[in-house]
């Protein structure tokens, strides 16, 4: 395949990528393994007031504050990149002053 094709790819992946995750209603982030933020959609921004350009490279405990009293989210992360399997559980966040519930889903990905 030619260079140029599988720049024409990614770049439309990067783009279908964009376009989905914009279009949600749902709160989206990614994180590395060392729980650093690599992605955090539009409404993330607007749930939490933080821009993504200040989420990006952000660890979840400096995101979400309220994390180092329930560790939940953090264990299981680490058991989604551990075991490679998807957790999903349900977990009450406050985010701007106001409490929320979150049916979380920790999916991991290469």
């Amino acid at each position: 395949m030619n260079p140029d094709k599988k720049r024409i790819r990614k770049k439309d992946s990067e783009s279908f990528f964009r376009e989905i995750t914009t279009a949600i209603s749902d709160m989206l982030f990614t994180c590395d393994r060392q729980l650093n933020c690599t992605y955090w959609n539009l409404v993330s921004e607007k749930l939490t007031g933080i821009p993504a350009n200040e989420a990006i490279g952000r660890s979840i405990h400096y995101l979400f504050p309220e994390l180092r009293q329930s560790m939940e989210i953090e264990k299981r992360c680490r058991q989604a990149i551990e075991t490679g399997r998807s957790q999903f559980f349900d977990e009450e966040l406050c985010l701007k002053g106001k409490k929320y519930w979150f049916r979380i889903d920790v999916h991991p990905m290469k």
